[in-house]
């Protein structure tokens, strides 16, 4: 779903593009979704965007031209990443490509950790990345909503420090 807010480039009509795995990150996206959008932030979510199917080139350009790339570590969200056609693989491989800021939501505490079997790849990319644990029951919780301004901010000092400043008037 596309909603205006702030845009970090002309390519991409998105600030954020969330990766998670359906089976059990599919609700912390959408929660994630929403409260982001409510200020401001366009999301990005395959499931609404792209919707189900092959994997689809478009979810290439959008990740290359989304600069912010959440992750959601269900505990499932590494089933299948040593595969190079499981879809969440692709995705974080793109990412990690493009030079995307990743940024790793651990929700409920459920993460339970990077599988022995992932790409080196992979494994080198997240190690060294901060993993926000995130409340979500009832989701009003105060990491919650330190995570989302955490992200919101990320995004502001982004898209001032790339957008000049032009002033006109006339007397």
């Amino acid at each position: 779903m596309k909603s205006p807010g702030i845009k970090n480039s002309d390519i991409s009509p998105y600030d954020i593009f969330i990766s998670y795995r359906k089976i059990d990150g599919y609700e912390y996206a959408l929660m994630l979704q929403k409260e982001l959008e409510k200020r401001g932030l366009s999301i990005f979510v395959d499931d609404e965007d792209l919707g189900n199917g092959p994997f689809h080139g478009g979810v290439f350009l959008t990740i290359e031209n989304t600069p912010i790339f959440l992750v959601i570590l269900s505990p499932s969200y590494f089933d299948g990443i040593d595969n190079d056609k499981d879809w969440v693989a692709k995705e974080l491989n793109r990412a990690i490509e493009s030079k995307r800021t990743i940024c790793l939501v651990n929700p409920n505490h459920l993460f339970p950790g990077i599988p022995e079997n992932a790409p080196d790849s992979i494994k080198k990319a997240i190690v060294s990345l901060q993993i926000w644990d995130v409340a979500f029951e009832g989701y009003k919780s105060s990491s919650f909503y330190n995570f989302i301004n955490h992200l919101i901010n990320h995004v502001i000092k982004r898209d001032t420090q790339k957008t000049p400043l032009f002033v006109s008037y006339s007397r």
